[in-house]
Parts: C-alpha cells; structure tokens; sequence
C-alpha cells in the first residue's frame, strides 16, 4: 500500500580518496569506518533521525556539518524547470525500501541510488547518501510502542 512520505536528506558519505600526489588509494581507510557527515542544523525532525541512525548503526564514523553542505533532496527534472530546492520530499511511497533496489517514490519521479542498508525501517544509507523516510503515523507508532502502549 502506497503511504504518504517525506524524505529528507540527513547525511553524506564520505568517499574514499587517492593518498595525496598519487593515484594510489590508502587502503588503512578500509579497515576504518568510513565517514557520514549528518545534518547539525535540521532542527528536531533531522536530529530525530539522526539519533536513530547514530544509536543503531555504529559501522561508521559520524562528523556534523551544516545542511547546507549535506545538500537537499531533489528532482533531476524540477531543477531543470526552476523549481527551488526545498528540505524535504513529499510523495507517495513506491513500497517498502529493500537492499540492493533504488527506493522511489511518486511511481519512479525521485529515486536514490541502490540501498546499502536500512536502519530502523525509517533511515536508508546508499553508496553516497543517507535519507530519512518520514511518515507521520509511522513515527507517532513508534513513540507509543516506546512507551509501552
């Protein structure tokens, strides 16, 4: 069943990087975690799932920027029209997000790239990106379940 979401842009992937001078790539970094630079500005809802994200996925490192470097969620196609970016996505959910699949929604309008892992249901991390999936019910579930209702 399609659900209204809004998908927000928490956080960045960090890529890996050649050692400086060469185009040899520093293999210590693989057996680090790599880094997610996540939102320190987004106000309560970012910081609500980046608290999800943080306290169930410890493979990688976390480094706080401001949203504006994290970037926004947006359309190949609105931009082209000069649509201005907004902080949010809203949509109709595509289904639920699986690993390996891009998750979309709008029947395909926006869509990430494959998905790497999910966290809590809510909080997908693809190769370089990381999106919070927001669905107000979902979130309002939570809480009650949370607090033992």
């Amino acid at each position: 069943m399609n659900k209204e979401v809004e998908i927000l842009k928490i956080g960045n992937i960090m890529p890996v990087l050649p050692i400086k001078g060469t185009r040899v790539y520093d293999t210590s970094q693989f057996r680090d975690k790599q880094t997610i630079m996540v939102v320190s500005d987004g106000g309560y809802l970012f910081d609500y799932y980046i608290n999800i994200l943080r306290s169930n996925c410890d493979d990688y490192n976390y480094l706080k920027t401001a949203k504006s470097i994290v970037g926004k969620p947006q359309t190949f196609r609105s931009s082209l029209v000069g649509n201005q970016p907004v902080d949010t996505l809203k949509g109709l959910s595509d289904g639920d997000p699986q690993i390996g699949q891009s998750y979309t929604i709008n029947n395909s309008s926006w869509y990430t790239s494959k998905v790497e892992k999910i966290i809590d249901g809510c909080v997908i991390i693809t190769k370089n990106s990381v999106y919070a999936i927001h669905n107000v019910s979902d979130v309002r579930d939570s809480k009650l379940r949370n607090i033992g209702i």
